[in-house]
């Protein structure tokens, strides 16, 4: 799958330059990708479809016209999911920039130092979106993409797969899907749930709040743990 990102920033030579350091970076890793280039926010938002293709934004905050937490919020108003990084010079914008759910923030200069990390993380989630596992669903074997899975559920010695879409049962033990998904972004938040944690809009005590708006209680002991792999998951 390939890493679809675009770079906002005023500045050309900027600009350039951090292309050209995205570009070795994913090359050396054997990454493909698009990156497409705006000198504003006006040109980002020309064509409303660039709200919608790419999985990662890099918005230079201090831009003419339409600056990048303004751009930042019309962004999450049209595509929740997309990941949103602030380039800047500029600190006094970082709380600010987690109202809109600003996946990073890096300084300027720290760019060299940041910009690895970041990208390795988008690697990682790119990834993981791309994922696919096959089940033995009561209807027969299914591949389907994780990313698709909210939640899984054990209910009546059946486990309830609930999809963005639909609903699915297979016959199996809950701590032996576990180990299965192990190394995915899936999570035991209860001995009755394990929850995706692409999917959890916001925990609130001992309630997971989904983005359909499901509600999923989280154990007492487990409570700091999915808090946790939570905020670290937010991180990108």
């Amino acid at each position: 799958m390939k890493l679809s990102i675009a770079v906002c920033e005023d500045e050309e030579h900027f600009r350039e330059y951090l292309k050209k350091k995205m570009e070795e970076y994913l090359m050396g890793r054997g990454v493909p990708f698009d990156i497409d280039t705006y000198p504003d926010g006006l040109g980002l938002f020309k064509e409303e479809s660039n709200l919608h293709k790419y999985d990662a934004i890099f918005l230079d905050i201090d831009m003419p016209g339409k600056n990048g937490m303004e751009a930042a919020h019309q962004i999450r108003e049209k595509n929740s999911e997309v990941d949103i990084v602030f380039i800047t010079v500029m600190q006094q914008y970082v709380f600010e920039g987690y109202r809109v759910g600003a996946a990073r923030y890096i300084m300027k200069k720290d760019m060299e130092k940041l910009l690895p990390e970041c990208l390795d993380a988008l690697m990682q989630k790119h990834l993981r979106k791309g994922r696919k596992m096959e089940f033995p669903f009561v209807k027969g074997e299914r591949t389907v993409l994780l990313q698709d899975i909210l939640c899984i559920e054990i209910q009546s010695h059946r486990l309830c797969f609930t999809l963005k879409n639909e609903t699915l049962y297979m016959y199996g033990q809950i701590g032996e899907l576990e180990q299965k998904l192990a190394d995915t972004c899936f999570i035991r938040c209860h001995q009755s749930y394990l929850v995706n944690l692409e999917h959890i809009a916001r925990i609130n005590n001992y309630i997971i709040y989904l983005s359909n708006g499901t509600e999923i209680p989280v154990s007492r002991a487990k409570s700091a743990e999915v808090r946790r792999c939570y905020l670290r998951y937010k991180e990108i």
